[in-house]
């Protein structure tokens, strides 16, 4: 027996110059054009894509900040591939974001750069923003 209907949860990766309405009309494009014209695409959500400048001040100062911290250095990924406040940070209150936390980031290839302390298993993450934008030399706040 077939089944009588099927679903599935889709979810896209945005970029820079995107918009989620604009990636669901071309979704709805993509399938009428395909024949699947009576398929029920219904949006649960979507957020702006957001990137910040990997040579901002602020990731610089977080960076050195962290080397005290943390046995490896820090990883800095100007996009990361799941959803958060980036956009609304960068691009409506004009500041920088980073997010620190503890993982095993996809670019460490050998397990010996991987941080992974005991008892960090489901740890929140961090995001930082300066309490003013900073300058463009490190520790000088503007």
């Amino acid at each position: 027996m077939l089944p009588a209907e099927a679903s599935a949860k889709v979810d896209f990766r945005l970029v820079p110059n995107q918009t989620p309405e604009e990636v669901l009309a071309k979704l709805h494009s993509h399938l009428d054009a395909e024949g699947f014209s009576d398929v029920q695409v219904t949006l649960m959500g979507g957020e702006a894509p957001g990137r910040v400048d990997p040579d901002d001040p602020f990731i610089h100062l977080t960076v050195e900040a962290a080397r005290g911290v943390f046995e490896h250095e820090m990883v800095v990924v100007p996009m990361i591939g799941g959803s958060g406040p980036n956009h609304a940070f960068i691009e409506h209150l004009h500041v920088p974001i980073a997010t620190v936390g503890f993982g095993q980031h996809q670019l460490f290839t050998k397990p010996s750069q991987r941080l992974t302390p005991a008892g960090t298993a489901g740890a929140p993450m961090l995001l930082l923003t300066p309490r003013r934008r900073p300058s463009n030399s490190l520790g000088n706040g503007g």
